[in-house]
Parts: C-alpha cells; structure tokens; sequence
C-alpha cells in the first residue's frame, strides 16, 4: 500500500516541496503443533515502584519454551496485617519464543503511609506463579 503526497500549489514556485510516505503494514500468525508444543516461562524479575497515589508493578518475564505465550498478570495489595486492600489487573502481552518481555500494571491508590504487600501472580497458558514483594509508602 503505497501513498504519495504533494502540497496544493496556488501559484508555480521555483523548488516546490513534496512529501512521500510508505506505510508498510503485516500480519504475524503464530500456529504451534499441540503434540510437541512445550510450555515453559519464569519471573527473572518483579518491582514495585509505590509512589504517593499510584503504585506500578513491572515484571519481566523469559518465555522459554518452544511457543508463544499469551502473558498477563493480576496484583493483590495486602497490608501488614494481612486484610486485603484492593487489586489490579497487568494487561495480556504475547510474548515469542525465546524472547523477554516486561509486563507492567498500575493502580490508582489512596494507602497511608506504611508497610505493605503486593502478591504479584503472573499468568500463562493456564498456568501461574506467584511472588511477594514487600514495599513501604512515605
């Protein structure tokens, strides 16, 4: 898909300017065999970063196995008694194989200063693993 473009020339000008542009656009299909399909990632790492009213969880996770993955997250906040405070979602990414990928979730937040906990569950092909990160809010 090609698209050319010139500027409307009122009157004829000694070095006209012209603009092109190409767009390219493509489609990736990703297929597996069920039959020798192997499933494998982990966490290589997961941050907390609290700030006063939002709080950002990135992971970074390897898919290790020999397909792709469709990976997600889900975070729940606790505080140091262990009552749950709310959660949030981190959004579905396709991660290739053999590739590394960072997932990264937030939530709006209204916590008091103080020590919390975020049990962090990383979510791929119907299987999971689950961190705890412990953070402080100032």
């Amino acid at each position: 898909l090609m698209f050319q473009a010139s500027p409307y020339e009122p009157a004829p000008q000694k070095n006209p300017a012209k603009v092109k542009m190409s767009v390219r656009l493509g489609t990736t299909l990703l297929q597996e065999d069920s039959q020798s399909a192997r499933v494998s990632s982990r966490i290589t790492h997961c941050e907390v970063l609290p700030a006063k009213q939002e709080l950002k969880v990135q992971l970074t996770v390897n898919n290790e196995g020999n397909t792709y993955l469709q990976a997600s997250g889900v975070v729940a906040i606790m505080d140091h008694q262990d009552n749950f405070l709310g959660t949030f979602k981190i959004p579905n990414r396709t991660v290739l194989r053999g590739e590394s990928a960072q997932l990264v979730g937030s939530w709006r937040h209204k916590l008091k200063p103080g020590k919390y906990q975020a049990l962090v569950t990383y979510q791929y092909r119907e299987q999971s693993i689950t961190v705890t990160r412990n953070f402080t809010l100032f």
